[in-house]
């Protein structure tokens, strides 16, 4: 027997081993630069030793799709169908959507994986064999060169059925919550697999309050699971879908508005659409910019001051809307068909985002590009501008 000291001393160099590997892991976890630096450094040290197998890391890439259109090259994928859709069509136009929608296609992965990645997309789907399918991993990078095959997974969890609805932006950005996730839910609904009925379903959130209001709205009678970076997640049935470049729709405009119990309005209201209290693209003149909003008889709308519901039933009930740019501008798929959008940019940045959803909508849009009054360098996306009242008057008046 060892004596008492001995083994005291023995139990405070464990204690403190596992301390040190608790903090480790939890650096790791997070999402600071030094910590995306001090992943790299660990999973090459790992990988030139040989572990990444045990680890579990991606173990190269397959494409979805052999040279024949109808055969797999990945391991046990399976379309799966969608029956016919409710009708909404009481909620909106009766005519049919612009294009054919692709949020149907769900495929279901065998033995398959999800990891969840750092950064903006962060979702990575493996198949039976742990290789990553690129068709349902986007990415900045290349498939060869894809964040999946360069980070570790920290933690694993398991499941028998899992469907993966995570979406690029949707953690922290409403228009990627509202445009590209929230359809999908139609479209679970409408598939016809009891399997993926029954399915845990796995979303990337951050808890703000609109996101807890689409999920309480939804009314979800299956686990719903908030995807957790740095995470490996199993299933003996994965489901994933394909993300089409443009996929909101005329069905997905219906499906949000009779979830927030939208009906058809006439449409009187003029709302100009505040930036609000943002931290990107505010406009620093932006009291100015209210002043001509009211006299041209435009009320003032703050969307980050309203409930989902709220916002959604304003807007069914507006005319013409007037905004800069930004996530406010969501809310037109809650619009009419008689709805006019008018969109100001500043020259440093435009977007296609709400263009397309008027034309999938059938909305009146008409952009205009503010020249800013600044010569400082633009930096893009999230650079402040300062408007020139006088000449954004003049332009107003030739599209309102």
């Amino acid at each position: 027997m060892f004596h008492p000291c001995i083994m005291r001393s023995g139990a405070l160099l464990s204690l403190g081993h596992e301390m040190k590997l608790e903090t480790l892991r939890n650096l790791l976890a997070s999402r600071s630069r030094l910590a995306r630096k001090l992943q790299l450094v660990v999973f090459h040290f790992l990988r030139g030793i040989g572990l990444s197998r045990p680890l579990g890391l991606v173990r190269g890439v397959c494409d979805l799709r052999a040279q024949a259109p109808s055969a797999f090259a990945c391991e046990r994928i399976t379309v799966l169908s969608a029956v016919a859709e409710p009708d909404h069509s009481r909620l909106g136009a009766k005519e049919p959507a612009p294009y054919e929608n692709n949020h149907s296609e769900f495929l279901e992965v065998g033995d398959g994986h999800c990891l969840v990645t750092s950064g903006y997309f962060e979702v990575a789907i493996l198949d039976g064999k742990r290789r990553l399918i690129p068709e349902l991993s986007p990415d900045t990078y290349a498939p060869r060169e894809h964040r999946a095959l360069r980070q570790m997974p920290l933690r694993r969890k398991a499941a028998q059925r899992l469907c993966v609805l995570i979406t690029p932006g949707a953690r922290a950005y409403y228009y990627h919550w509202m445009v590209d996730l929230m359809p999908a839910f139609r479209m679970l609904h409408a598939n016809a697999d009891p399997g993926l009925r029954h399915a845990a379903i796995l979303i990337n959130h951050s808890g703000r309050p609109y996101q807890r209001e689409c999920l309480e709205a939804l009314d979800l009678r299956v686990d719903v699971i908030n995807a957790k970076t740095y995470t490996l997640y199993s299933a003996a049935h994965l489901y994933a879908r394909k993300l089409p470049p443009t996929c909101f729709s005329l069905q997905d405009a219906r499906f949000l508005r009779s979830l927030f119990r939208v009906r058809e309005s006439d449409a009187s209201v003029h709302l100009y659409v505040t930036r609000g209290h943002t931290r990107r693209r505010r406009i620093r003149n932006e009291a100015e910019v209210i002043a001509l909003m009211r006299r041209l008889g435009f009320g003032i709308f703050d969307p980050a001051a309203h409930t989902v519901r709220e916002q959604a039933r304003l807007f069914a009930s507006a005319r013409k809307i007037i905004g800069f740019h930004g996530a406010g501008l969501t809310n037109a798929i809650f619009c009419g068909k008689d709805a006019k959008l008018v969109e100001i940019f500043d020259r440093g940045y435009v977007a296609d985002h709400y263009s397309t959803i008027a034309a999938q909508l059938g909305l009146e849009y008409r952009r205009i590009v503010h020249d800013i009054r600044s010569t400082r360098r633009l930096t893009g996306i999230a650079e402040d501008i300062s408007v020139d009242v006088g000449i954004l008057e003049a332009e107003l008046e030739c599209v309102i």
